[in-house]
């Protein structure tokens, strides 16, 4: 099946994404690999999270971010 015009435009916007992440030093979170190639049930369609899939991405995001800053109760964060 041919890729349609929509996911070509998110995959040339991932690869932007992450070549200026990478030429700035950025972190970048790959919710693409965490979360579209682990689980499609986390989608209402093929680009838009439904709520576990929002609630999947923000633990993924939270676990990033206690790695970025110290702090002494991460550990009962977690």
């Amino acid at each position: 099946m041919p890729i349609a015009f929509g996911e070509q435009a998110i995959f040339k916007a991932d690869e932007i994404i992450r070549a200026v992440a990478l030429s700035k030093g950025a972190a970048l979170i790959d919710a693409k690999a965490a979360l579209v190639e682990r689980e499609t049930s986390l989608f209402n369609d093929h680009v838009h999270l439904n709520e576990d899939g929002s609630e999947a991405l923000a633990l993924l995001v939270k676990k990033h971010l206690l790695t970025l800053v110290p702090c002494p109760l991460n550990e009962l964060s977690q």
